[in-house]
């Protein structure tokens, strides 16, 4: 992300998962070794930084019967943040 300025190719939106027929829940069995990501993470609790705008990926679900808790948050000033409690709290990771 701080290299290339994107997440890699093996992520999609929410809106790209829903196209294949995605509900929720696993992705696996509608875009195999595809991960959601890439949309915006609105902080509404503000449990992070403020920031013109955060974007959100899930890490550690590929292959899994769910999306699990952990996520990736970056800022588009690069701060990179890792919650593995969906959200609940952050580690700034950079």
């Amino acid at each position: 992300m701080t290299k290339f300025n994107k997440l890699p190719n093996n992520y999609i939106t929410k809106k790209e998962a829903r196209s294949l027929g995605w509900t929720g829940g696993s992705l696996e069995p509608y875009a195999p070794g595809k991960s959601i990501g890439g949309d915006i993470f609105t902080n509404r609790e503000k449990v992070l930084p403020s920031a013109s705008k955060y974007i959100e990926c899930d890490i550690d679900t590929n292959g899994s019967d769910s999306r699990g808790a952990k996520r990736i948050v970056y800022s588009e000033d690069k701060k990179i943040y890792y919650t593995n409690d969906h959200y609940k709290t952050f580690k700034q990771i950079n």
